[in-house]
């Protein structure tokens, strides 16, 4: 297993992972670890966080993670981007928000987070989340980050079901490598971008300044 054969966002339609309830047990399992707090940078992450720090933009991250390991992701992030993060927002499947310091907890999708904190920029690496950014009512403009597999096709709610299992799929296809068939589209006009590291980041940023409003959050 590598992230070659990371083909989507939801995980259970990848090889590996097996159905949809398996692979909530498998992601349970590794957050009780300590794996997920030693994830490394991704290259050019801290120097490009500092570029746009330095051009004027409070940071916001916004995480799918769980409220369970929202303090240990913060000293995470402090660990690798001192001084850089304004607050922490986990959007993970909680009854009511809550906040404590510098990390808030909350059921809104990142689309909504983004319209009530007034975001000016989401930089993210999942198609799903960039494309609900970039045609909500309350657009965001949106860099969709990196070359990677699983951002290359799209998962929606309706794949939540066991018929989507990667194994299930592939023996239904006879084999066809059904996701080289699939591909994202993105609508014509959508403020969203593709940039594949983070000099990219900072160059479109560069240039695009003067329609951002540096007083309001990156994401």
């Amino acid at each position: 297993m590598d992230l070659s054969t990371f083909y989507y966002y939801y995980y259970w339609k990848n090889p590996f992972w097996g159905t949809p309830k398996e692979t909530m047990i498998k992601v349970a399992k590794f957050y009780s670890t300590d794996w997920i707090h030693t994830t490394q940078l991704v290259p050019g992450a801290k120097e490009g966080l500092q570029a746009l720090k330095d051009m004027g933009y409070r940071l916001i991250i916004v995480t799918a993670r769980d409220k369970l390991v929202a303090a240990k992701s913060r000293v995470w992030v402090e660990k690798h981007f001192p001084g850089l993060i304004d607050s922490l927002i986990c959007t993970g499947q909680f009854t009511r928000g809550e906040k404590e310091g510098h990390e808030i907890a909350t059921k809104l999708s990142k689309s909504q987070v983004c319209a009530d904190i007034k975001a000016r920029l989401l930089i993210d690496d999942s198609a799903e989340n960039a494309l609900q950014c970039a045609t909500s009512s309350a657009a965001v403009p949106v860099l969709l980050f990196g070359n990677y597999e699983w951002n290359k096709r799209l998962s929606n709610s309706h794949d939540t079901r066991e018929e989507m299992t990667f194994d299930i799929r592939l023996a239904a296809e006879g084999g066809r490598r059904f996701w080289e068939h699939e591909g994202l589209e993105i609508p014509e006009g959508a403020p969203l971008w593709r940039v594949r590291e983070w000099t990219e980041v900072v160059r479109w940023v560069n240039e695009h300044r003067e329609e951002l409003n540096i007083e309001k959050p990156m994401t």
